[in-house]
């Protein structure tokens, strides 16, 4: 079974005015049972910036930042952004909707792997390999 791939955040500390190291977007990797990405968020949530590409050529593709599982906003709270075809989107991000501050079994085995690779991440899912994602740690 694939995992969903991993990102770091580029951190944007030390930046001001200037051009940031070069910037990738990662594909949505096939996982246990879907296509996605995972990363680790360290900061408070007003410091992450996601963006979402959608590669496909004429298909708008849904991009799902899945709920975590904090008692600030409990489960079931995904939010699903429909991403037109050649577009590309930014979202804040809010930690205490989507970070999973402790394992999560269920999560795990949507992004095939183990819970506790989870904790401390936010997991995203894509509609297909061809959506690519960013994530960037703004400084405080």
């Amino acid at each position: 079974m694939a995992n969903f791939a991993k990102i770091t955040p580029l951190n944007m500390g030390g930046y001001r005015n200037k051009a940031s190291a070069e910037f990738v977007l990662t594909a949505c990797a096939a996982g246990g049972t879907g296509n996605g990405v995972y990363f680790p968020m360290t900061e408070r949530d007003d410091k992450y910036v996601l963006l979402c590409e959608n590669g496909e050529a004429e298909d708008t593709k849904d991009v799902v930042i899945k709920a975590g599982n904090s008692k600030v906003f409990g489960s079931g709270n995904d939010l699903k952004i429909n991403v037109a075809a050649g577009k590309t989107v930014c979202v804040k991000l809010d930690s205490g909707r989507f970070k999973n501050v402790t394992a999560n079994e269920e999560l795990a085995k949507i992004a095939g792997v183990d819970a506790s690779e989870l904790k401390g991440c936010v997991v995203i899912t894509g509609g297909s390999t061809n959506v690519k994602i960013g994530v960037i740690q703004m400084p405080a």
